[in-house]
């Protein structure tokens, strides 16, 4: 696989991530989750939260890039 074959699978990816909204509900269930929690408005609260969720999203993007690119092959 070429560098720029990876690249166009990168972009697509982030392309269907856009479209089907991962963004928007990740900041939806960020928000509910935070909301719930004692102190919703700590700082102590709110980062961990955005690290976990940033988390789950990088994991979701490359388990789809991952799986375009063992298609390829």
């Amino acid at each position: 696989m070429t560098k720029d074959e990876l690249n166009a699978i990168f972009q697509a990816v982030h392309k269907e991530m856009l479209e089907d909204r991962s963004i928007e509900r990740l900041m939806e269930k960020m928000k509910e989750e935070v909301h719930q929690c004692e102190n919703p408005t700590s700082i102590d609260t709110i980062v961990p939260h955005i690290a976990l969720m940033t988390m789950d999203y990088n994991k979701e993007f490359m388990y789809r890039v991952l799986l375009k690119v063992l298609v390829m092959v």
